[in-house]
């Protein structure tokens, strides 16, 4: 049995939109990679031929023309945040600016510049398979930078990512998380930093990288019964937007993030104010979603904080097939409510590398 620290880090993962799969696995119908033996000297590539045709040589290695590796590895690098594909529809394009306008207030304490660090107080309800429900708060710092990340479930523990590496604290100390035995507590750690991009992806598009930006003419045909109930009082204009900058949280390896992973975020908003109260973010692979990743997300009224409107709740549910077709869970899985807190406050580094 979990106690609650555990079902509310659980919680803070699965709010991360997540993936039921690792962007390791191979695709479907595609055979795993082979590694290749590497001897302790380095082995080098046989000069080429002095003239000739290349093509076809036994043993020759294509070489590829320069940056066309650093663009296979990094196909995300020359976007700019906030800039759209050239091609981009007039009505997608449109519906993409009202979002970003009606992503601001005026207010006192405005920020002038992106959203790139947070500090959040959340209150998370877990709910289990049968009647159990786990209620607890908890605290994330955020510095989307470098990727640093820390927050506290209850007083029992302590985890996060910083310059010193992966580390975590509970009621019997310090702990550095090197080696083996702790991948699966770096893999959570990185899970939570997942929470935090695709928090700051839905509150604040004006960041995201787009890769392609489509309006939609319905909605999604798989809709939980909640929002098709509720559209019936509350009618949502739907906008399709792709980007590298959602995340899945279990897709993420445990010491690195993978910048070739793209991502599909179908979002429903709400003609009058202009903002997103529904969203389903799948996984993109070869031009179509993965369905066993996709993650409905509601959110809540919007409260502004630095003059930037969040979401004061989410609410998470898990895709359920049945006869082979995707709906989702009638009741969300899991509930998350912003309590309090600041952006953009002065985070140095040293804030994610506690000290024993």
């Amino acid at each position: 049995m979990m106690n609650t620290a555990q079902h509310a880090l659980f919680a803070l993962v699965s709010i991360g939109l997540v993936s039921s799969a690792s962007a390791q696995d191979p695709v479907e119908g595609e055979a795993p990679p082979v590694r290749e033996q590497v001897e302790q000297e380095e082995v080098q590539d046989p000069p080429p031929p002095t003239g000739g045709d290349t093509a076809g040589v036994q043993g020759q290695r294509p070489q590829l023309p320069a940056g066309l590796r650093e663009k296979l590895q990094k196909p995300f690098a020359d976007l700019k945040p906030g800039v759209l594909p050239e091609g981009t529809a007039p009505e997608a394009a449109k519906l993409f600016k009202q979002l970003i306008a009606s992503s601001r207030v005026d207010a006192p304490d405005k920020l002038q510049g992106p959203v790139s660090a947070f500090d959040l107080a959340f209150e998370l309800i877990v709910r289990g398979d049968g009647v159990e429900r786990n209620q607890v708060e908890t605290r994330v710092r955020y510095s989307a930078d470098k990727g640093y990340v820390r927050f506290l479930v209850g007083e029992q523990l302590e985890m996060g990512f910083g310059e010193d590496g992966y580390w975590q604290i509970m009621e019997d100390g310090f702990r550095a998380l090197t080696g083996r035995d702790y991948a699966s507590d770096r893999k959570r750690i990185l899970e939570v930093r997942a929470v935090c991009r695709n928090f700051l992806a839905l509150a604040e598009p004006r960041n995201l990288r787009v890769t392609a930006v489509r309006s939609l003419a319905a909605a999604p045909t798989y809709l939980p019964a909640h929002a098709a109930a509720a559209l019936e009082k509350r009618p949502l204009v739907w906008l399709e937007v792709e980007s590298p900058d959602f995340d899945l949280a279990l897709g993420a390896t445990p010491d690195a993030l993978d910048p070739t992973r793209l991502f599909r975020a179908t979002l429903g908003i709400d003609a009058t104010s202009g903002r997103i109260a529904e969203a389903l973010v799948q996984e993109v692979r070869a031009g179509k979603p993965r369905l066993e990743t996709s993650t409905w997300v509601t959110l809540g009224r919007y409260i502004p904080i630095n003059g930037v409107l969040l979401p004061d709740e989410l609410h998470v549910r898990y895709p359920v097939f049945q006869a082979g077709q995707l709906g989702f869970e009638d009741k969300s899985r899991e509930d998350m409510y912003l309590l309090e807190g600041r952006l953009n406050p002065p985070l140095a580094p040293d804030a994610f590398s506690p000290k024993e």
